[in-house]
């Protein structure tokens, strides 16, 4: 089951990305408000790792921070499994399944010289 971190602000997306560098990490942008949301937090749930998740009806800002960051455009719900300090994997809405997720966490790979 998986292990939910609340990233809370600027330095909380920072440890997630600098995690993301040394191994890898599960980053969620989840609406509490959203029942597609709501669906895909449940999907979450059941992935065996642990998820850093931003609440974005509380926290657009650091939505925001995610999107310049990756350079993906921002749908949430959206899942990000990182690794070697980059996007290795990213999906939206209905694409957020515990098996997707949980495969890409295992195919995560750092990426050359990281």
């Amino acid at each position: 089951m998986a292990r939910f971190v609340t990233v809370e602000d600027a330095e909380g997306l920072e440890r997630t990305f600098e995690q993301a560098k040394e191994g890898h990490a599960v980053l969620f942008l989840h609406d509490p408000w959203c029942p597609i949301s709501t669906m895909a937090y449940e999907e979450m749930e059941r992935v065996d790792a642990e998820v850093h998740v931003v609440d974005v009806s509380e926290q657009r800002t650091l939505s925001k921070d995610v999107q310049a960051r990756t350079g993906i455009r921002h749908e949430s719900p959206q899942v990000f499994v990182m690794a070697g300090g980059a996007v290795q994997w990213h999906a939206s809405h209905g694409r957020i399944r515990k098996d997707a997720v949980g495969d890409a966490i295992q195919q995560a790979q750092p990426s050359p010289g990281g």
